[in-house]
């Protein structure tokens, strides 16, 4: 039971940790859409979705992601300035949203096992 624990916070911190990086990289993108004059409508909604798994997070995993954030965001260097566009965000939506309903699942392992 302490191992299945154990192994289901690693889980969970490591869903957080990209949670966190996935969050970082879609600011950066919206970012760069916006500054270039484009409305990021798909970016700004993926960066909703993605900020959506938070307020579902127990107290519990949210003060943990609390204490990730300052760690991930200082160990994280600055982003290469990769060249968006809107049709890039377009052609990415929807393995974005996979690896959002990922992340949702490896941080829910309680709701997972009840759907199933």
């Amino acid at each position: 039971m302490l191992k299945e624990s154990n192994e289901v916070r690693s889980k969970q911190t490591l869903a957080l940790v990209l949670l966190i990086k996935e969050i970082m990289a879609q600011l950066d993108e919206v970012a760069y859409l916006r500054a270039r004059g484009h409305k990021a409508e798909i970016s700004v909604q993926i960066l909703r979705e993605m900020c959506g798994v938070l307020k579902e997070l127990e107290p519990e995993l949210l003060e943990r992601y609390l204490e990730l954030l300052p760690k991930v965001c200082a160990d994280t260097q600055t982003p290469s300035r990769h060249s968006y566009s809107e049709e890039y965000a377009r052609l990415v939506v929807d393995s974005k949203r996979k690896l959002i309903k990922q992340i949702h699942f490896d941080l829910e392992p309680s709701l997972a096992k009840s759907s199933a």
